[in-house]
């Protein structure tokens, strides 16, 4: 059985709650990522930023506003307002296959992973691609 410590991203960047739209999305740039983490100030897990929250919350071009204007607006809003926090968790002893059946029934693209309920990675639906790979190659 293969657990998801095997495929998961180990050590994820995270984002603190009080940080900026704006700061979540050079983040996520300039490391070509679509998950964040979100943490409090204590560290815990509070909630997932996604290139999906991130899109539902950024002014459209059709708006004709300009960047400086739109970096302004991004730069007043907190990830904590516009993070998803209803999340599910999976565990770094979890089956992959379950897992992956969770991944499917319920459209998720990215999940935590937790030891002790402290956040040791993500698992998202590019770790079932690599893994697929892996595999077909032998």
């Amino acid at each position: 059985m293969v657990q998801i410590h095997e495929i998961m991203t180990a050590n994820p960047l995270v984002i603190d709650e009080d940080a900026s739209l704006y700061d979540a999305r050079n983040m996520m740039g300039s490391n070509h990522i679509r998950h964040l983490p979100v943490t409090n100030s204590d560290g815990a897990l509070v909630g997932m930023f996604t290139q999906s929250d991130l899109l539902a919350c950024t002014v459209s071009i059709l708006a004709d506003v300009d960047q400086e204007t739109q970096n302004e607006i991004e730069q007043g809003i907190p990830v904590r307002e516009v993070m998803t926090t209803s999340l599910e968790m999976v565990y770094e002893d979890s089956d992959v296959t379950e897992v992956a059946d969770h991944f499917l029934k319920h459209n998720y693209s990215c999940l935590p992973v937790l030891i002790d309920g402290r956040l040791v990675g993500i698992v998202t639906e590019v770790d079932f691609i690599k893994l697929s790979k892996k595999l077909l190659q032998g």
